[in-house]
Parts: structure tokens; sequence; C-alpha cells
């Protein structure tokens, strides 16, 4: 039975309220420039998927998620060779991120320590920085467990830590000790925070539990457990110089129960997550050399938490979009041919249909790139498996995948797919069209479904979304519509014009333009264009057709050119998309780095990028005009919009789908970059579909 127990005041061992989760995460994105990363795994004792040791072993099986840092000291020379590392070290930058970081810790001790002069504050964020020093320079991880009331729901995460601090081992005490003994009481008097020890799972750990209110800790043994799971708690247990954190008894309890395992048998990582066969996967799939960061994301182990399989009516959405075989997400980031690489594998190996087969193994995305406009900020384009999506669809909105969907036209039924090599053939003609049901809503809906099966059968494949240039900033451009464009290719363009016909009579027909429509009024030298109210009846010799209003935009444009159709929420992204055809102008723009990273990243079906200058360039003086503005703001001043967009660039990422599940190859400068964008492909596309 686990035990709690008093201990002497100053042998609390970590910080109170939330302090640990703050002060972990801190070290790892201010002690330095490259501590804005994150990353994967790998394990010690057994030897990992990767040749270089990491931290697997010591992660619990329990664990839903965890993500390593493998420590500067041994990426060291790789960061300082790769542009990334030549971006950091940039005198400008290099400064920004050392005053960042004092006044983050500045920030951080006064509000969880309630500190009061100028000299304390400085004092303690000091005495912070000693303790965060080995959480950069050494290996450390950090992994989640989810515990479960008695009625087996999930209940809040709870977080561990792991860090390797070898020769800082010293110094990391002796700044634990200072900062623990804020606030607390000299003797059993109530306070805010109390010290404690709990010996829970074979092992001890000494903690510091905080109340907003003041409260003592039971005498009774028996009793303290209860109340303790109602703090906040911070704990703290030492093996050798291995430093182990939690915040939670649920998380001290899993680090203990593995601890105890891998002393009754030598190695211990069938006793660890180092032992899951998908993580494993995952690693081997995503190997990078020098790796700086590993991570895993336990799938599995999610999806029986929600408990999916107990309430499927609350999950069809998982099924629809063919995320119900997922077993595991996770990746490494580090450094090959001197610049950052992000490899990040969806294990799914039992998934034959939904999102994870919607690209073609073995296409490429080469020609759904060049229908991209050249001036995109953001764009996703390559080449789609039209019948997986087809699937997709049926499966969505409530069809069956068992047997084939078919659409009819007003002379014969077409069978949009037999099997994986085979397209959509005709299977009889008929002399009339079908009849209607009655059901006006679900007629409308079948229909709307069998002409967007008519157009993907129409379809080659070769599709691009993506957002205009931003530079001249997102809001004005939203004023004459979202800046967002959709380019499909034709293999059958009279096909593709009716099935076109037929959703925009659905959508309640086209919207008349006006037949003198005038051009919208230059602007200054370099400014965007701007948005007017008028709606020309062609560009370029090209009709433009105007449909009624969607979610972001009063009005759609659209135009059926001989090998595309062109969508755009804006006129600005529908001309490009046009001039793009024309003047056969698409793809990365001229003197980008797109290119080469693009090269880097290899061959596959789609590509994914993001010009992260443009970003800057829109929204880095707004952000310097907050910051200005802001006495108590995280970071110290932000550079020059110049100097950050002559630091950026294209982020690009590969997917290269294979029997196992997806492989997103990536490369740029800043780790994180295609993953952390709000229009990162998967992650979008999965939200509003289910928000749709």
């Amino acid at each position: 039975m686990n035990r709690c127990g008093r201990t002497v005041a100053n042998r609390g061992t970590l910080l109170a309220g939330g302090v640990l989760l703050a002060v972990v995460a801190a070290g790892w994105l201010c002690l330095g420039p490259g501590a804005i990363q994150a990353g994967p795994v790998g394990e010690a004792g057994a030897a990992p998927a990767s040749s270089a040791d990491g931290l697997a072993s010591m992660i619990p099986p329990e664990a839903i998620f965890y993500v390593e840092r493998r420590g500067h000291h041994a990426v060291r020379e790789a960061f300082l060779d790769s542009n990334f590392g030549k971006m950091a070290t940039d005198e400008a930058i290099n400064a920004f991120a050392h005053a960042s970081r004092i006044r983050i810790g500045q920030l951080i001790v006064k509000e969880l320590f309630d500190l009061e002069t100028d000299d304390e504050v400085v004092e303690y964020q000091m005495i912070l920085h000693q303790f965060l020093r080995a959480f950069w320079y050494q290996p450390a991880a950090m992994y989640v467990v989810v515990p479960r009331d008695e009625d087996d729901d999930p209940q809040e995460p709870k977080f561990g830590f792991i860090c390797r601090t070898g020769e800082y081992q010293a110094e990391c005490k002796a700044a634990l000790d200072k900062l623990t003994a804020i606030g607390l009481p000299e003797g059993d008097e109530p306070a805010t925070r109390q010290t404690f020890t709990y010996e829970g799972e074979g092992i001890a750990w000494d903690g510091v539990a905080k109340d907003r209110r003041e409260w003592s800790l039971p005498d009774a043994v028996d009793e303290q457990r209860d109340v303790l799971v109602e703090k906040t708690l911070f704990m703290v247990h030492w093996e050798g110089d291995t430093l182990l954190l939690a915040t939670g008894l649920e998380a001290a309890d899993a680090m203990g129960r593995l601890l105890a395992a891998k002393s009754a048998e030598t190695g211990g990582k069938r006793f660890s997550k180092a032992g899951n066969v998908s993580l494993n996967k995952v690693m081997e799939k995503t190997e990078i050399e020098d790796w700086a960061f590993r991570w895993y994301f336990d799938m599995a182990q999610m999806w029986e938490l929600l408990g999916v399989d107990e309430h499927p009516e609350d999950f069809t959405w998982r099924r629809s979009l063919g995320l119900d075989k997922i077993e595991g997400i996770g990746g490494m980031g580090g450094y090959v041919d001197k610049v950052y690489a992000r490899k990040t594998f969806i294990h799914s190996p039992e998934t034959t249909d939904g999102l994870l087969r919607l690209f073609k193994t073995g296409a490429s995305y080469k020609e759904a790139l060049a229908m991209t406009p050249d001036t995109s900020s953001l764009f996703l384009a390559g080449q789609i498996d039209t019948q997986t999506l087809a699937k997709m669809l049926h499966a969505a909105l409530g069809g069956g995948q068992d047997d084939p969907p078919t659409i009819e036209t007003e002379t014969e039924t077409i069978e949009l797919f037999q099997g994986p090599e085979q397209g959509p053939r005709i299977i009889q003609t008929i002399d009339e069209p079908a009849t209607q049901s009655g059901d006006d809503e679900a007629d409308k809906e079948a229909q709307a479904l069998a002409a967007i099966d008519e157009l993907l059968a129409a379809s080659n494949g070769n599709a691009s979304v993506y957002l205009g240039d931003i530079r001249g900033g997102l809001m004005p451009m939203m004023m004459g519509g979202a800046p967002i464009g959709l380019v499909i290719g034709l293999s059958d363009h009279a096909a593709g014009l009716r099935a076109v016909d037929k959703l925009i009579d659905l959508a309640g027909g086209e919207m008349e333009a006006d037949s003198d429509a005038a051009p919208a009024p230059p602007g200054p030298p370099g400014a965007m264009p701007q948005p007017s109210d008028a709606r020309p009846r062609q560009y370029r010799n090209v009709p433009i057709r105007y449909l009624p209003g969607m979610i972001y935009a009063p009005v759609t444009r659209l135009a059926v050119m001989s090998d595309r159709i062109v969508l755009g929420f804006s006129d600005d992204v529908l001309k490009t998309a046009i001039d793009t055809a024309l003047d056969d102008v698409g793809g990365f723009r001229q003197g980008s780095k797109g290119p080469a990273l693009a090269a880097l990243s290899g061959e596959g079906p789609v590509l994914f990028s993001v010009n992260l200058a443009d970003f800057a360039q829109a929204f880095w003086p707004m952000l310097m005009e907050a910051f200005a503005e802001e006495e108590d703001a995280p970071l110290a001043e932000l550079p020059s919009a110049a100097k950050m967009v002559r630091m950026l660039g294209p982020e690009v990422s590969v997917f290269k789908p294979d029997d196992e599940g997806l492989l997103l190859d990536s490369r740029g400068k800043i780790p994180l970059a295609t993953k952390i964008v709000p229009c990162s492909p998967l992650l979008t596309f999965g939200l509003m579909w289910m928000a749709f």
C-alpha cells in the first residue's frame, strides 16, 4: 500500500504552484536559440530503433505521449553547421533570445513565488537558470500519463520529467533546494505550501504540495493520499545522477513500477515504452543520425482512453477518415545536409481506406505543383487518389463502402471503382433520370454527392489548395474574401463541366456577373490588389462564374479551363491561378530555396510548403507594435521585420505513403514549422471534416 509521510520543511524537493511544468518547458524554450524545438525518443538499457541511445527505456509503458531532447552537448557541432544554427547565432537573433530568456525567467519566478523586490526577482531568476541548465545541455524527456477515476473515466493528465544531469547534478540539486524553500512554513502550521514524502510503488519521492488556501497535511498516513491527490503536486526522486520529477501521484507510481520491474530483470525493455512495437516502427521509419528530438503519441492507447469501442456512434468521423487503425504517431527532428529535418510517421498498418490512403503511392506532386501559383504563401499540392476520396465522402455521408458507389447521368450509370488499379466504367445505359424520393433534402444531398463523384471521375487526381500572397497582410485580403484557392486537374473537360453545372444548380444557381465590371483601383507600387465588389464576366478571356457565399466568403469565384477547374474565395487568388495556367508560372518563386529543400525531402505524391518569410513580413510589424506597448511582454524587443524576413524562408514537407502508414519528410530552418502552422494539412483537413 502506498504511504505518504511528513519530512522536514527544507527537504521539499520541487517548486510549488505550477512551477515544474512551466519551469521545465521554459528550460527547453528559453535557455538558448536551439531550444525552440520539440520531437522524439529512443531508449537506454536496450538498443532502440535508432543507432543513438535515448531515454525510452526510462518511459513508463502507461505514457500516452512522450518527448525527448537529446541535449545540446550531443548535437552542438551539427547544430552550429546547420542553417538553423547560423540563424540562431546571428547577433540580433542571439541577443533577442538571450534577453528573452532572462525576461521569461523573471516573469516565472515573480508570478509563481509572489516576489516583491527587483533584487529577489533577479536572484531567483539566476537560480532558476542554474536548475534548467541540465535540461538544456543533457538528455531530458517528458512523459504524460492520464489517470482514471473510479468509473474508469479519464482525468487530468499528469506529467513526469527525466534528466540525466551528469556534470550538472550538484548545481541542479543546489538550485532545487533554494527554489523549494520559498514560501514553506517553519513548522506544522497551516500554509499554502506543504512538504511531504511519498513512498509509492517501491521508491520514495520528496515533494511540495500547493493549494490556494492555507491547509495542513494530516498526520494519519491512510488519510494523506486522499488529501494530496486534490493538490498541485511536484515531486522529485534521484536515481544516481538522473533526476526524476512528477506532477502527480499517478505519474510517480508509473515510474516506480517501471524502476521496480527493471531492477528485477536486467535491461527492462519489456517493462518500458521501449518495448512498444509501434514506437519502434515509428523510430525506424524516421531515423535521423544527428537527431535532436524524438517523440511518440500512443494512438492505440488514446482510442482506448476515449472509449471509442464502447461508444462507436460518437466516433463515426474516425471511421469515415480511416483513422481507426492508427496505432501511433511520432518521429524525429535533427540535422541533415546542413538543414533542419523533421520526419513524422503515422503508423497505421491495417488501414486500407481513408485519409492516410488519400495519396497515391509512387505518384509525384510535380504536376500539381506546376498548377500552384508561384505567389502562394502556403500550399498543399499533389496527386490525390480520387477513388479513396469518393469512398471517404460516401462513408462520411452515410453511404456504405461495401458496394461500389455509382452515379447516374442523363444517359448512363457509372460505377466509380472496382479495385485498386481500376477506374470508373459505364455499367449500364438508361433512358430516363432516376426518380426522386420525395425527401427534398435527401435528394439534394444524393444529387450533390453524385455530382461530386462525377467530378472526381473527370479529374486526373492532381489538386492544389493554396493560400495567396499574404505579404500585404491577411486582414486586408479577407475584406475581398478569404485568400484561399483550389485547383483541380481535369482529364475529361466535358464531364467536369457537367459536374460543375450540377453543383452550381444545387447551390442555388449562378450569381449574375456585371457586364461592365470595373477593375479594382490601382494601389501604390508593391501594394496588394485591393478588393472590388465588381464581378467581371471574364478574366483574360476565361469565363468567371459566381456562386452564392460559402463559409469564408460572400461570393465564390469559379472558372472551368481546358485542363483544370479553378476556385477562389477572392478575386486575387482566382486570377493568380488563371495567370499560372496561361503563363506557365506555377511552382516555387523564382530564386526560392523551396526546390532545393523539396529535392532533399525526396519524391512523393504530395508536397506541403509554407513560406515563413511571408508570414514574418505580414505579421512581425504587428507583433513589434504589440510588444512595444506591453510592459510585461514575455519576449524582449523583437528583431526588425527585415531581419526576420532575411533569416526565414520556405519550409517543405513531402508525403510518402507505404503499406505501414504515412511518412512526412520535411526540410527547412525552423523545428516543427510544418506542424505548428495552423494550416498543417492533416490536422486542418481532419478538423474541417469533423466540423462539417
